[in-house]
């Protein structure tokens, strides 16, 4: 795979630049008798397709690479300026899926090289290659590369909202205020939930063992669990796969092919739902195919490691209640409303639904989770000084880009190394051995996050309670108030969201290190968004309810759940996945249910794991924000106080 000039991921040897946009190709019937992914014996002029409509479940961002005077990145629109979803950024994220399950989903257990670190000028044979086409295709067949099977369509937009800016800031760690010195401001455009996309593939006849692939991936679109564009780990590109139907025209019937031909485009433009007859449609391909899945246990596959392979997922929707007000400050609205500071909302216009921006959850939720991981290596340290500290530190502050500032960011020590160095980690995908606990689960720029955090969902009223609050800085020396600094702010009143996260390959430590944030979230000690030295932003964890999957046995026991859940999950139907899933729901006081029931097992884990953390020598932090600093903390605030008596 290579980067396409969308921005996306190129299949080799997929369709053409003009072709891989959309461009409508009349006429086109299918390829030659010779056509690589194609079944021995079998019909050479079948013609097959998948429609769908996308709707976004959260705000959706495909960059065009582009600024311009009103945002740091625009949307990609097509040459006659509709927004569109490039075919490239569709088909990468389905390759990317089918990449790790196919291992899972092939007898022959093949592993693709983009997996293992292979040298690039060998033709891969897995499984996803003979579905997307070979990772390093060669000029001709006897190379051994091949084309794709699958044609991606552009999905064009179908109606929803107005596009709107969305804007984004980074915190600095130790201040918690806008991290001026590393400049982390941008904003960007971003269709609203709600959007709607046309969805179209294409093939023609494919192995059947790469046809129950192609299922096992869009099930998982359809079950809610893909995201799409940029920054899906901080909210975006949540949407669910709908209106699914699947077409077939076998076109070595004479009908058929003289039907197909006098259409032309015609059947391409408007979706094979408008132009072919119902006959045409397979219904139940999708249950069809998932039922003949056969799942590879994980400890046949030695290539490489089970994390790179498909194992299992967590789902998490937490509903969590404002305790007072809430603001997430958009100055686009601020400059509608008239008002100072104005809360982010879906869509412009002061009756617009309210939103808790995923950024601005997973900002506070993982400062809260490296503010654990220190806080219990510094207890294990006590007493052995600021050096252990800094070469067993196991969470580094990802905005710091200077290798001699406290808490250097995982991502800027290793750009300090060598190229051949570097070289070497990228190739082998080694990346994740050097980073600290927090860049492993919440990702850096050399590790893609399994953590994503979507945008919350507004429960309650139409219009959601607001209220207008003034402020007036006073004037430390004459006790009145200072000039020029009165400032508004509308906020929302005791607001209550529906947020959804999603982890891949969960492990045990992982999801002990989330328990113990959440519980902290649910007592109210993670405050969100504007104003928490205020008292803004203080929310409570009203209910959880959380949902695991597993492709097996194997991959069940390795989450850590009890023995009693265990089971479950082991006997759980496939209802619609690959995966076998069972889920569980808790509210109010019986979240403490959760807790004792898996979350404090969970938790060992993870202050098992950050207490045996150590760095590698060229990890190694030069200082911390507080060990070593006037007022040594390990001096002022020890970590076991005695009483007297």
């Amino acid at each position: 795979m290579r980067a396409g000039p969308e921005g996306g991921l190129q299949i080799p040897g997929a369709a053409g630049p003009g072709e891989a946009r959309g461009d409508p190709a009349p006429g086109r019937v299918g390829r030659c008798a010779g056509s690589p992914g194609r079944r021995e014996g079998g019909p050479t002029m079948k013609h097959r397709a998948i429609t769908a409509t996308i709707e976004t479940r959260t705000a959706l961002h495909v960059g065009s690479g582009e600024a311009s005077e009103q945002t740091d990145s625009l949307l990609r629109r097509s040459a006659a300026g509709e927004l569109i979803i490039p075919g490239s950024a569709l088909a990468g994220p389905l390759r990317a899926l089918a990449t790790r399950l196919a291992p899972r989903l092939d007898a022959r257990r093949r592993v693709c090289l983009a997996l293992r670190g292979v040298d690039g000028a060998q033709a891969c044979d897995c499984l996803a290659c003979r579905l997307f086409g070979a990772l390093n295709p060669g000029d001709d067949e006897t190379a051994g590369g091949r084309a794709s099977a699958v044609f991606v369509a552009d999905a064009r937009w179908a109606g929803g909202p107005a596009p709107l800016i969305r804007d984004g800031v980074g915190i600095d760690r130790a201040t918690e205020t806008a991290a001026r010195r590393e400049r982390v401001k941008f904003d960007q455009e971003v269709l609203p939930p709600g959007s709607r996309f046309s969805f179209l593939i294409e093939w023609e006849d494919i192995e059947p063992e790469a046809e129950r692939l192609l299922a096992a991936v869009l099930a998982e679109w359809v079950g809610g669990r893909g995201a799409l564009g940029g920054r899906t780990a901080r909210g975006l590109g949540g949407f669910d796969l709908v209106d699914m139907a699947v077409w077939s025209r076998d076109l070595d019937d004479p009908d058929e092919l003289d039907a197909f031909l006098r259409a032309g485009a015609d059947w391409w433009l408007a979706g094979p739902g408008d132009s072919w007859p119902a006959a045409a449609q397979e219904p139940g391909w999708l249950g069809n195919q998932l039922r003949d899945v056969r799942v590879q246990p994980v400890s046949a596959i030695t290539q490489v490691p089970p994390r790179l392979l498909a194992r299992s997922w967590a789902q998490a929707t937490l509903t969590l209640r404002g305790r007072g007000p809430f603001l997430t400050n958009d100055q686009t609205m601020a400059g509608i409303s008239g008002f100072d500071h104005a809360p982010v909302l879906q869509t412009y216009g002061i009756d617009g639904e309210p939103v808790l921006p995923g950024s601005g959850l997973r900002g506070p939720l993982r400062a809260q989770a490296e503010r654990i991981a220190r806080t219990i290596t510094t207890v294990a340290l006590d007493g052995q000084g600021n050096s252990e500290f800094l070469r067993r530190c196991p969470a580094c502050d990802p905005l710091v880009s200077d290798t001699r500032r406290p808490l250097a960011s995982c991502a800027a020590l290793l750009e300090a190394q060598d190229e051949e160095k570097k070289r070497r980690i990228a190739e082998r995908a080694e990346a994740g051995e050097y980073l600290c606990l927090a860049c492993r689960l919440f990702g850096s720029t050399w590790l893609g996050s399994r953590l994503r955090v979507e945008d919350g969902r507004y429960l309650g009223a139409d219009r959601a309670a607001r209220k207008v609050q003034d402020f007036l800085a006073v004037d430390r020396f004459t006790g009145g108030g200072k000039d020029s600094a009165k400032f508004d702010a509308v906020v929302l009143w005791q607001p209550t969201f529906a947020v959804r996260l999603f982890l891949e390959n969960p492990e045990p430590w992982e999801l002990g290190w989330l328990a113990l944030v959440l519980r902290d979230l649910k007592d109210g000690l993670v405050p969100v968004g504007f104003g928490k030295s205020k008292g803004f932003g203080a929310f409570e964890l009203a209910g959880l309810e959380l949902e695991l999957g597993a492709l097996d046995g194997d991959d069940a026991a390795a989450l850590g759940l009890p023995e009693e859940d265990r089971a479950r999950l082991e006997r759980a139907e496939r209802a619609g996945s690959a995966y076998r899933s069972v889920a569980w729901a808790w509210e109010g006081d019986g979240l403490a249910g959760a807790w004792e029931r898996m979350g404090s097992s969970w938790a060992s884990e993870f202050v098992r794991r950050a207490q045996a953390f150590d760095r590698r020598n060229e990890m190694r932090l030069a200082a911390d924000t507080y060990w070593g600093a006037p007022g040594d903390p390990a001096a002022l605030y020890p970590a076991e106080v005695k009483g007297n008596g």
